[in-house]
C-alpha cells in the first residue's frame, strides 16, 4: 500500500511549488511504503521596502568653482636697504592703509625731520617780517592821516619799506620752498621704504628675512587676499529664491572635503556666492565643489523609496504581495517626489511592505 503524504516547507519569499519524490527501500506487497512529496517553493525573490514615517527632500545639485576676485602682492620700492621689520603674520586680518613692513630709512627719516624743523623756523621768521612790514605800512597811513606827511611822502616811505622787507621775505619764501622739496624727497623715501595694505583682507603670505637681509624691488614680501571675495560661485539666478543671504552652507570638493561657507546672492552678476568662513590659500582658482540646494521638503510624512512608486499617466501605483505571495497592484496618492523618497498621501499605511523589484 502506497500512501502520499504532503509536507509543506515555508519560505519568506513564497511562490511556485516543485514536487520532489523520495523513495524508501524495496517494494514488497506486504509492506507499507510511504512516498513523501515535499512542496518546496521556488524562490521568486522580491526585494521589499517598508512604508515609514520620515522626511522627503527634493534637491538640485549645482557645480561651484573657486574664485579669488581681489588680491595683491606687495613689495618694497627701494633696492638694497636693510629690512627694519615685517609687522604681520600669515592669517592676520588687515585694513586698507595698515603698515605691514618697512625698511631701515633712519638717515632719510632724520633728514626729513630736519627739513620739518627748518621749515618751521623759516616760516616763523617769514611771518615776523610780514608783520613788521604791515606795521610799517600802517604807520605810513597814520602819518598821512595826522598830516605828518603828504601823499607823495607816504608813497616814498612805502617804497622804502617794500625795498627793505621784500628781498628778505622773498629769501625766506625761497628757503621754505627748497626745504619743502627736500622734505618731500626724504619723506618720499621713507614712504617708499614702507609697505601698506591696499585692500581690506587676510594676509596669505609673508616672506621671512634674516637680520642682514636687504630689500629687492622685485621680491614679493606680503600677499593679501580679500577674504570676503575668496568664494565658490556659480551662475544660477533661478535658484536664488530657494536660498537666503547669510545662510550657513557646507559644500564639498570632488574628493569629499567639506568647507563651511556663508551664502549670498550677487544680483549684479547673477551668481550664487558661497564665501568661505575660513580662507584656505591652498585652493587653486577653478577648483570645483558641489552643493545641494533644497527645492522642497516635507517633514515626518509617510514615505516609500522612490523606486517603489510607478505611474502611468496621472495614476500612481505600488506593488505588494498578498498572502499567496502574488504581486498585486495598489493605487496611491502621492505628494512630494524627492530625490530618494516619495511622499504617500493615501493608499497604503505605515508598516506596509512594498515590492522594490
Amino acid at each position: 500500500m502506497v500512501k502520499i503524504k504532503r509536507k509543506t516547507m515555508l519560505s519568506v519569499i513564497l511562490p511556485l511549488t516543485l514536487g520532489m519524490v523520495l523513495f524508501a527501500g524495496g517494494c514488497k506487497e506486504e509492506e507499507n511504503h510511504e512516498i513523501v512529496v515535499e512542496e518546496k517553493p521556488a524562490q521568486s525573490e522580491y526585494l521589499l521596502a517598508e512604508a515609514e514615517k520620515g522626511d522627503v527632500v527634493l534637491t538640485k545639485k549645482v557645480t561651484l568653482k573657486y574664485a579669488q576676485k581681489d588680491s595683491e602682492n606687495l613689495n618694497f620700492k627701494l633696492e638694497g636697504y636693510q629690512i627694519k621689520g615685517v609687522y604681520v603674520e600669515k592669517g592676520d586680518k588687515v585694513k586698507k592703509g595698515d603698515l605691514l613692513a618697512e625698511l631701515n630709512m633712519e638717515e632719510a627719516g632724520e633728514e626729513y625731520e630736519k627739513c620739518l624743523s627748518t621749515i618751521e623756523i623759516y616760516e616763523t621768521s617769514l611771518n615776523f617780517l610780514i608783520e613788521q612790514k604791515d606795521l610799517a605800512l600802517d604807520q605810513s597811513k597814520r602819518m598821512l592821516a595826522s598830516g605828518e606827511i603828504d601823499e607823495a611822502g607816504a608813497l616814498e616811505r612805502n617804497k622804502k619799506i617794500e625795498e627793505e622787507y621784500e628781498p628778505q621775505i622773498k629769501e625766506y619764501r625761497d628757503l621754505i620752498e627748497y626745504e619743502t622739496l627736500r622734505k618731500e624727497y626724504y619723506g618720499g623715501q621713507v614712504e617708499e621704504g614702507r609697505i601698506y595694505a591696499g585692500i581690506d583682507g587676510t594676509v596669505a603670505f609673508v616672506r621671512s628675512f634674516s637680520s642682514t637681509a636687504r630689500s629687492i624691488k622685485t621680491q614679493n614680501v606680503v600677499t593679501i587676499f580679500d577674504s570676503a571675495k575668496c568664494s565658490f560661485i556659480c551662475a544660477g539666478e533661478e535658484y536664488a529664491e530657494y536660498m537666503h543671504d547669510g545662510m550657513k552652507c557646507t559644500i564639498e570638493l570632488l574628493n569629499g572635503t567639506p568647507y563651511d561657507t556663508v551664502y549670498r546672492f550677487s544680483p549684479e552678476e547673477g551668481e550664487l556666492v558661497f564665501e568661505l568662513e575660513e580662507p584656505d590659500y591652498t585652493l587653486s582658482i577653478g577648483t570645483k565643489a558641489y552643493y545641494y540646494i533644497v527645492l522642497d521638503e516635507r517633514k515626518d510624512v509617510l514615505r516609500v523609496p522612490k523606486k517603489a512608486v510607478h505611474h502611468a499617466g496621472d495614476d500612481y501605483y505600488v506593488y505588494y504581495t498578498d498572502e499567496n505571495n502574488i504581486r498585486t497592484v495598489q493605487y496611491v496618492e502621492v505628494g512630494l517626489e524627492g530625490n530618494d523618497y516619495t511622499e504617500i498621501i493615501s493608499g497604503i499605511n505605515e508598516g506596509d511592505f512594498l515590492v522594490l523589484k
